[in-house]
Parts: C-alpha cells; sequence; structure tokens
C-alpha cells in the first residue's frame, strides 16, 4: 500500500477505469479490488472515488470533478470578523485592559487578538490616566496602609479614629 493520497491524474485514471469496466449498469464483481492493486491503495478508496464521482455526476457536474479535496479544506478555519468584534465589544472597557484578559474573555488565543491589532480591526487606545491598579488592588492597598497607620499611632499612644485619618485622639 502507498503512503501518500492519490493525484487528481490518479483519480481520473480510477473513474475512466470503471467506467470502461461497467456493465449493464452496475460495476463488476471484484473490481473495486483489481483497480486498488493496479493503483496501489485500498479498494474503500476506489468505492469512495466511484461514490463522489457518481454523486456529483447526478448533480449536474459535467465531468464528474473525482478530483481530491484537500487543498479546498485543509488548514485552520477563518474567524468570523464582525463576530470577534462583537465579542470583544461585549467585554467590559476594565476587561479589556490587557490582552491576555480580553483573549479569555472572548475564548480565542492572544496571537489572534495581536493579529488583528496588526491588521488594523482593532486599535490600542491608551492614555496617560490609565489606572495602573485594579479597584481589587487599590481596595487591598487602602486596607494596608490604614492597618500601618493604626499600628503606628498607637504605639506612639493614639487612637486612630475614621478613615481618612479624620480624627486622632491622644490618649
Amino acid at each position: 500500500m502507498r503512503e501518500h493520497n492519490l493525484t487528481d491524474q490518479e483519480r481520473r485514471a480510477v473513474v475512466q477505469d470503471i467506467l470502461l469496466a461497467f456493465r449493464v449498469g452496475t460495476v463488476p464483481h471484484r473490481a473495486y479490488a483489481r483497480l486498488a492493486r493496479k493503483h496501489e491503495c485500498h479498494r474503500h478508496t476506489v468505492e469512495r472515488i466511484w461514490a463522489r464521482y457518481c454523486g456529483n455526476v447526478a448533480d449536474g457536474v459535467a465531468d464528474g470533478a473525482p478530483e481530491s479535496r484537500i487543498n479546498q479544506k485543509s488548514g485552520r478555519k477563518p474567524y468570523d470578523r464582525a463576530e470577534l468584534a462583537a465579542k470583544i465589544g461585549a467585554v467590559s472597557v476594565a476587561g479589556r485592559r490587557r490582552i491576555e484578559r480580553t483573549a479569555a474573555a472572548v475564548g480565542v488565543s492572544t496571537g489572534l487578538l495581536h493579529l488583528l491589532l496588526k491588521e488594523g480591526h482593532m486599535i490600542r487606545r491608551t492614555t496617560r490616566i490609565k489606572p495602573q491598579l485594579t479597584d481589587i488592588q487599590k481596595l487591598a492597598r487602602m486596607r494596608y496602609t490604614d492597618l500601618y497607620r493604626r499600628a503606628y499611632l498607637r504605639v506612639r499612644g493614639y487612637v486612630y479614629h475614621g478613615a481618612y485619618g479624620q480624627e486622632v485622639v491622644r490618649r
């Protein structure tokens, strides 16, 4: 058996051989096996080529088109740019700050988002007033400074009341 697929010329030769062997509306017994040995492929391959040829002729394709469809169907399927734009637009602005977060929210790879940026389908908008911390990080930092401030004042004999140092009373 051969390792590679049949070429388009070999597929046409298989169809021609079957047409030559065709008798009274059917393919003769053992014709598929004989042609498979001749073309060094499996008999199911010959049957598939013939079935595809017959289906194409029934659909009105003049020559039956027994060629391989690998070239037409190979590779990754392209993403619909409009659908991706809608998905990205559905993500909140805070969720779109980082490409990794946006990719996770949309369900695509970061490489695809970089490609969209490169092709001009997405535009990077940065400003100087963009916050460097998320809201959760800001709250954690405020809690930490508040605890530090209370401990610092307690050591020195003061009592701290309020969130922003509104009232500091000496004990």
